[in-house]
């Protein structure tokens, strides 16, 4: 069986003050910011600090009842949740649910700088909520030819179930500032990342 996560793509870590957070990143450890976000329909801030084409992806709510401060006010600080890099993000969704994986998405949606993703539920994982991500430009099935699918409110959800395991999601979406992507020229990559037009990109 060949392996279905080609990299790493991210680590993302829930924090209280995102400018603090990226100080100590980058004094302490040399890291620089490769992208950032800023997403008001879920409430949430992030930056992406590139690791050699990987990348560490902290993430600061904006407001108090956003999935990232619910999970921020359970569990403090820490990682959030990690992503791994797929050739194609529809196959893997296929896969996956075959082999009786839990999914909180059964099709593909917008995520960060352009990506198609979806996450597995932590209970499928070991407790770990893990993304699948297609970045922009990968070789098998362009984004064009992903059926992406608008992404939903995890708070909705959450009416409809007493514990939805989106309320834990940082739902990944359009951008409010972009820099250039390593994952283009990162190990294993090869392609350029492009974003899509951002009239056609879900928020988050």
């Amino acid at each position: 069986m060949l392996p279905m996560f080609a990299r790493i793509d991210h680590v993302g870590i829930a924090c209280h003050d995102l400018e603090e957070r990226v100080g100590f990143y980058e004094s302490t450890f040399g890291l620089t910011v490769a992208h950032t976000e800023v997403n008001e329909t879920q409430g949430v801030r992030e930056a992406m600090l590139d690791v050699g084409g990987s990348y560490i992806q902290l993430l600061q709510p904006t407001r108090d009842d956003s999935p990232v401060a619910r999970f921020l006010a359970r569990h403090g600080e820490g990682v959030h949740h990690i992503g791994y890099g797929v050739d194609n993000v529809s196959d893997a969704i296929t896969e996956l649910i075959g082999r009786g994986l839990q999914l909180v998405d059964e099709q593909p949606r917008h995520g960060s700088m352009g990506a198609a993703i979806a996450f597995v539920h932590p209970k499928s994982v070991g407790g770990v909520l893990t993304e699948l991500v297609q970045a922009a430009g990968r070789h098998r099935g362009s984004l064009a030819d992903v059926d992406l699918v608008a992404d939903q409110d995890p708070d909705a959800e959450r009416h409809q179930h007493a514990k939805s395991p989106a309320d834990d999601i940082a739902h990944d979406g359009p951008a409010h500032m972009r820099a250039a992507d390593p994952r283009a020229d990162g190990p294993g990559n090869g392609e350029r990342h492009e974003y899509g037009n951002e009239s056609d990109r879900d928020p988050r």
